[in-house]
């Protein structure tokens, strides 16, 4: 199914070498997720305030339910369970992102055309 070479760079690795350096590139990728998501809810939020929307909340409380399952992620004892544990994380972070993005189409452009009028010297 894969092709030779693949499979010949993979028998130069040992299962517990892959397991060690995928654990580690999870728990990067998801310390990453967590930061953008963050800040994403904070600029939304700010949009929101600026045109005088009610803040998110929920979102915050899903991205910090996702917490405990990135905890596990460096310990994760085989691949399907940390292939598992991502999936528990990843997935509520894409949904996070889609809702934010859908519940800001208007907020957000009209928070930015508020900032410049503020700052527009010709108004």
């Amino acid at each position: 199914m894969l092709p030779d070479w693949i499979q010949q760079i993979s028998q130069l690795f040992p299962h517990d070498v892959y397991l060690l350096w995928s654990r580690v590139q999870g728990s990067l990728w998801t310390m990453a997720g967590f930061v953008i998501i963050f800040y994403l809810l904070r600029l939304t939020n700010l949009c929101r305030v600026i045109t005088g929307r009610s803040v998110h909340r929920i979102p915050y409380a899903a991205l910090a339910a996702t917490i405990p399952f990135a905890l596990i992620l460096p310990i994760a004892p085989t691949s399907m369970a940390l292939f598992r544990i991502e999936l528990a994380v990843t997935v509520p972070h894409f949904l996070i992102i889609l809702y934010v993005l859908a519940a800001n189409l208007r907020s957000a452009p009209e928070a930015l055309a508020q900032l410049i009028r503020q700052h527009d010297p010709d108004s």
